[in-house]
């Protein structure tokens, strides 16, 4: 018999990652049908009864842009178990912050891009002027008390303007854990990178007094799971990932396809990686947001589970 190893070649030990759910802001925030907060609130519900423990649930952005985003207030105030599940929200301003303030979240999740073409559609600032928000922003919520993750979009890559020096990510990296950052996300957004690119990335940023690193990887070009092992393997213990794999920026032609959240359980259970993930309830949140989107899901293991359910004998 084979003997098991971890991703990284070590025998099977206590180890274990965390996996953060992004279904509802960064995987539906691209779909043009409107998907109910009734629904919303049985994914989650899905989602927690699965072992999540860390939701992405919401940005504060105009709906105008994020028609998504619209009544996400309302949201918040249904969502069930806040005392113990870490329900945090997208901000991309300081009006969004406040909104977010007011509507109790304990956690915040900034963001701003590597690259100054892509910062000004997605948020109408230049790099410069976003770097100076998200340091103002990153001091008002940590004096009220807010967890704070700061995410870097196009790490790796801008469809606008080409492959992103490393070097411009790690001074924004330094800058970022000066600023006392709770945990810091690298997100390939535009899902160009490649296994030896995480690896380097990774390496050169934890070589710096780097908080926490969370990946957030894209499928776009089929190597968002090769991109997690890599990851893995250079220490990342932190990954976001939705339903089946759907989601995607809205301000980059293109770029579908967060890693999917049953591909991430299915690979590490299989590793003996702790995730405190079930697959079955999984599926059913992911069958909750396809019949809602009315559009199949990509996700491979999701689609297996639900074939191989529709083989089951029902009782």
């Amino acid at each position: 018999a084979y003997q098991r190893h971890s991703p990284q070649g070590f025998p099977v030990a206590a180890l274990k990652v965390s996996i953060n759910d992004v279904s509802l802001r960064d995987g539906i925030q691209s779909e043009a049908r409107y998907i109910a907060l009734d629904d919303r609130l049985r994914i989650v519900e899905k989602l927690l009864a699965a072992g999540v423990k860390s939701l992405q649930v919401a940005s504060f952005v105009h709906p105008d842009r994020v028609p998504q985003m619209r009544a996400i207030e309302e949201l918040i105030d249904r969502l069930p178990n806040k005392e113990t599940v870490a329900y945090s929200a997208l901000v991309l301003n300081e009006k969004g912050l406040k909104r977010l303030l007011d509507s109790g979240l304990t956690h915040v999740d900034l963001s701003m891009s590597c690259s100054d073409t892509h910062s000004r559609k997605n948020t109408g600032m230049s790099l410069l002027a976003s770097t100076e928000a998200i340091l103002r922003m990153v001091a008002a919520a940590k004096a009220a008390g807010l967890k704070v993750r700061t995410g870097l979009q196009c790490v790796f890559d801008c469809y606008y303007e080409g492959p992103t020096p490393m070097g411009r990510v790690l001074e924004l990296t330094h800058t970022l854990a000066r600023a006392g950052v709770d945990c810091l996300s690298l997100a390939d957004s535009t899902g160009k990178a490649l296994p030896v690119e995480v690896s380097q990335l990774i390496q050169a940023v934890s070589e710096q007094a780097a908080p926490p690193l969370v990946m957030h990887l894209h499928d776009t070009y089929g190597l968002g799971m090769a991109n997690v092992i890599a990851a893995y393997a250079a220490g990342v213990r932190s990954f976001d990932a939705s339903l089946g794999g759907v989601g995607g920026c809205p301000f980059i032609p293109g770029a579908s396809g967060n890693v999917p959240i049953e591909d991430l359980a299915y690979y590490f259970q299989r590793c003996a990686v702790e995730t405190g993930l079930t697959l079955e309830p999984l599926r059913a949140a992911g069958e909750i947001l396809e019949t809602a989107l009315q559009s199949r899901l990509p996700g491979k293991i999701y689609q297996l589970l639900q074939t191989q359910k529709a083989r089951t004998p029902q009782e």
